[in-house]
C-alpha cells in the first residue's frame, strides 16, 4: 500500500465537500475485477451532508458565522456525523460490503481535482507566508502535487489559542489530542508533544483569498494574545 506500493487509499471526505467515501488507485495495470459494493442508506448519508454543509457555511455567511457552526455542531452530536477519535468508532463487519453512495460520487465526480489541489495549496502557502516569522513552521515546503490537509500551527497553549480562533469565526481544529487507549503515550514524546501543541488551521479549497488573510490575522492575533499574557505573568 502506499505511493510506491501496488494501491493506495484516499479518504474523500478530507478534502471534498462529502460525508463518507474513499477511493481505491491501483498503481499500474490490474489483472482482475473487484466485486460491486452495495449502497449505503440515504438518511446518513443526507444528513452527513447536511451537518458538513453548516459547519462550511460561516465564512460564506459570516453575520451567522457562528449560529451556523453551533447548528452544525447541535447537528453532528445528535446524529452522529461528527468526528471522533479514531479508535473511539466502532468497526461494523457489515459495512465492510458498502461502497459511496450515488450522491457522493455526483458531488466527488463535480469537482475539478487539479483545481482542488491548487487552491489547497494556494491558501497553504498564503498562511506559510504569513505566520512562518512569528512562530517556526512545522512543514516549510510541500513536493510538488501534495494536496494539504490543513496548516499546522504550534501554539504554546493550545486550548487558549482554540478560543481565539473559533471567537474569531475561524474553524480550527486541535486534531487527536490523547493518544489510542492500547498505546503508552509516555514511549512517544514527540509525538505527545504535537498533540498538546500543534492546531489545525483551514486552507481547504472554499476559501479565498480575503477568507485566508482572515484566518491568519485570527491566528497572529491568538499568539500576540498568548505572548502577552504569558508576560504578564511572568512580571507577577
Amino acid at each position: 500500500m502506499g505511493a510506491t506500493g501496488d494501491a493506495a487509499v484516499f479518504s474523500l471526505r478530507k478534502t471534498l465537500p462529502v460525508p463518507h467515501g474513499g477511493a481505491l488507485v491501483f498503481n499500474g495495470r490490474r489483472g482482475y475485477q473487484l466485486p460491486a459494493l452495495a449502497r449505503p442508506a440515504l438518511g446518513p448519508t443526507l444528513r452527513g451532508l447536511w451537518a458538513r454543509l453548516l459547519l462550511r457555511g460561516e465564512f460564506r455567511l459570516p453575520n451567522q458565522g457562528r449560529l451556523l457552526r453551533g447548528l452544525g455542531e447541535w447537528f453532528s452530536r445528535h446524529f452522529r456525523t461528527g468526528r471522533r477519535p479514531e479508535w473511539a468508532r466502532q468497526f461494523a463487519r457489515e459495512q465492510l460490503e458498502l461502497g459511496a453512495s450515488p450522491l457522493v460520487q455526483r458531488i466527488a465526480r463535480a469537482h475539478e481535482l487539479a483545481r482542488v489541489v491548487e487552491r489547497r495549496r494556494r491558501n497553504f502557502f498564503h498562511l506559510l507566508g504569513a505566520l512562518r516569522g512569528v512562530t517556526p513552521p512545522l512543514v516549510s515546503e510541500l513536493p510538488s502535487g501534495v494536496c494539504p490537509l490543513h496548516y499546522p500551527l504550534w501554539v504554546p497553549d493550545q486550548d487558549e489559542a482554540l478560543a481565539c480562533l473559533r471567537a474569531e469565526n475561524v474553524e480550527a481544529k486541535e486534531g487527536w489530542r490523547s493518544f489510542h487507549p492500547r498505546c503508552d503515550g509516555a514511549e512517544f514524546p514527540d509525538a505527545a508533544r504535537l498533540r498538546q501543541h500543534v492546531l489545525e488551521l483551514p486552507c481547504h479549497q472554499d476559501l479565498g483569498p480575503a477568507h485566508v488573510a482572515h484566518v491568519a490575522r485570527a491566528a497572529l492575533r491568538a499568539l500576540s494574545r498568548d505572548r502577552t499574557r504569558r508576560s504578564r505573568a511572568a512580571e507577577g
